[in-house]
């Protein structure tokens, strides 16, 4: 059984679902604009100042991840903990959906 996220987060790396969901995340975030967005963001953040990569990252971060739309948050949650849930055999494929 997977305890902690460490354990979790190793799982999914081990098994290549890891890449497979950060694959997806970003298909998801170029679908709904968010990446234009963050890119348009950071060029008017720039143009506004004269800072360095870090102190623009700052400046962004926040900012950005608050963007993210909550359908493609729930989207990957729901795939992860399917994931997790299938590899621990509380998962059955063979149930009927409802």
């Amino acid at each position: 059984m997977l305890e902690t996220k460490n354990d979790q987060l190793a799982m999914l790396m081990a098994s290549g679902e890891y890449d497979r969901f950060k694959n997806l995340l970003r298909s998801r975030l170029r679908e709904c604009g968010w990446v234009d967005e963050v890119h348009m963001m950071c060029r008017q953040t720039k143009r506004s100042s004269n800072m360095t990569v870090n102190d623009l990252y700052a400046e962004v971060a926040k900012k950005s991840r608050a963007m993210v739309p909550a359908s493609v948050k729930r989207e990957l949650l729901v795939r992860v903990k399917e994931s997790l849930l299938q590899s621990n055999g509380y998962y059955d494929d063979n149930l009927p959906n409802n």
